[in-house]
């Protein structure tokens, strides 16, 4: 490898390897930092969605706890209650024939249609249908199945055009009742008689009406439950049933919250309230804005009971109950309560939530983590226990990971582009000062070495090396120069001394030639003596 390349290779190395040494610490660095105050916003915000979400649901209970204990404690809720009470045990007492194939066919065609399709399944019309007392049948016959207001609307009757006792009684109170529950979003309003547990008003009309909560075909109801906890409560108190599967209702979920009412120290009745769960679906999902609450495409808050079943609505159901459906089934939910989903019945008091999140919050904790949901995804959770009305619950603010942390990957390639680009900048940088210096360095040189090595070629020592490149460089020139100067300064002696021997030998080849001379004349005497000796001893 030429000095050149060596001299750029070097500094390359020597910038690039510290450059890439630092980009790395600098952007680990940035990266730690980075991602921390990401996840830190992260888990802020979906604390703080969790707290305020939690507060909007301990508001609302307040407030339902508070109309409830107003409307119990007013003399109207109580004179309801006794006029109520007479007039539905007149109409228990009237001994009037009355045709109820309308109402077997209401519960053979309409409730059992509308419950089969919502889960699957036909209702059990021996138990319920036939539970019903005689009172029960005639009131349930006139408010609804002779009610011309399709189901769901049922509220809308005033009067039930009988004449009778209760007739009167629901035209006198009715309309304030429906006023009350359209103007707090309630489900429904009950009233029922103390002693008997027979519900002696309802303003939503659904099938509980005028059954006995002791003894009849929803004595083992959340509503039976939330008669029997009002009545053993004093003036003044007041307890939430917790959400639960309600026949009445097609086995959608149902809480209740109720009152005892009294007259003076006379208990008179119980009011309750069914609660409303669109309202608290409304709360807990934004209203469908979830994006501009700050929850992205993929958060949620979320209650649920502790029974690890939902208490508000899934976003991913209200969203795209297909795409739902198919990620419950990925999760290995039951095919049992996928065929429930599919038939468009809500997630609320059906879906288990089984995740560690949701086991700290009902256990107390509150915190945040980061675990797979009840679709089987990643996601970061922020959870608490949510207390209401005695009745334990837990909360929880999610949002999908990939989401939540979309941004720690755009750091991590930013951070990654960024390392790189400083160390491709220090490599070219590192490139063009090398070359630089490299031919600033090695020029000279190669210069010295072509001037030297055409020296050796023309093997003309009088020539010399231009001194140029620096003091070094100099320096090695006037070395190379002196070098060529004794080198010519000897062969010139050489040739001194060989033009010397050269002529000696001359002198000594002429003295050779001078001494062959002479023995050459020696021979030929000789030769001439030895001719005339032969002659004479011819001779003789």
């Amino acid at each position: 490898m030429k000095i050149k390349a060596k001299l750029i290779l070097v500094f390359l190395v020597i910038a690039v390897v510290p450059a890439i040494v630092a980009s790395g610490f600098i952007g680990k660095v940035a990266y730690d930092r980075g991602s921390s105050a990401i996840e830190a916003k992260v888990a802020a915000n979906l604390q703080s969605q969790r707290e305020v979400k939690k507060a909007e649901i301990e508001d609302y209970i307040d407030q339902l706890k508070q109309l409830l204990m107003s409307q119990a404690k007013s003399p109207w809720a109580a004179e309801a209650a006794r006029d109520f009470s007479e007039a539905f045990a007149q109409t228990a007492a009237s001994s009037v024939e009355f045709d109820f194939s309308e109402l077997d066919q209401f519960y053979r065609e309409q409730f059992g249609r509308v419950y089969s399709d919502s889960n699957g399944v036909s209702p059990d019309y021996e138990s319920v249908f036939g539970g019903l007392s005689r009172a029960a049948k005639l009131l349930q016959t006139t408010y609804i199945a002779r009610n011309s207001h399709p189901l769901g609307s049922k509220d809308l009757l005033d009067v039930g055009g009988q004449g009778t006792p209760y007739d009167r009684v629901h035209r006198r109170y009715h309309g304030s009742f429906r006023e009350l529950l359209n103007a707090f979003e309630l489900y429904d309003i009950f009233i029922v008689e103390p002693s008997s547990g027979q519900v002696i008003y309802s303003t939503y009309k659904e099938i509980d009406f005028a059954t006995s909560l002791n003894s009849g075909p929803h004595s083992q109801s959340g509503l039976a439950e939330a008669f029997r906890q009002a009545i053993s409560l004093s003036k003044g108190q007041n307890k939430l049933t917790d959400f639960a599967p309600y026949s009445p209702s097609y086995e959608a979920a149902a809480a209740f919250i109720s009152t005892p009412i009294y007259e003076a120290e006379t208990l008179v009745g119980v009011l309750i309230f069914q609660m409303p769960l669109d309202r608290i679906n409304r709360l807990m999902t934004y209203e469908g804005h979830w994006k501009e609450s700050g929850m992205g495409n993929s958060g949620e808050t979320y209650l649920i009971g502790q029974d690890k079943l939902l208490r508000s609505a899934s976003r991913f159901q209200l969203e795209d109950s297909s795409r739902f459906i198919a990620a419950l089934r990925l999760a290995g939910m039951d095919a049992q309560m996928i065929d429930v989903f599919s038939r468009g019945g809500s997630a609320v008091g059906k879906l288990p939530i089984e995740t560690r999140a949701a086991d700290l919050a009902l256990s107390g904790e509150s915190g945040i983590t980061t675990q797979q949901d009840y679709r089987g995804e990643t996601v970061v959770s922020a959870y608490a226990p949510l207390e209401v009305a005695g009745v334990q619950w837990a909360i929880l603010s999610e949002q999908d990971a990939a989401e939540a942390y979309a941004a720690v990957e755009a750091l991590a390639s930013q951070v990654f582009w960024w390392a790189l680009g400083i160390t491709l900048g220090c490599i070219v940088l590192a490139a063009v000062v090398g070359l630089v210096v490299a031919k600033n360095i090695a020029d000279p040189i190669v210069n010295i070495s072509d001037q030297v090595a055409e020296i050796a070629e023309s093997r003309n020592l009088t020539s010399q090396v231009s001194l140029s490149g620096g003091a070094e460089l100099e320096a090695l020139g006037q070395a190379v120069n002196a070098l060529v100067a004794r080198l010519r300064t000897n062969f010139q002696d050489i040739q001194s001394t060989a033009m010397g021997v050269r002529g000696a030998a001359v002198e000594l080849n002429d003295s050779m030639a001078e001494v062959m001379n002479s023995i050459n004349d020696q021979n030929d005497r000789c030769h001439q003596q030895a001719s005339a000796a032969t002659q004479m001893e011819q001779t003789v």
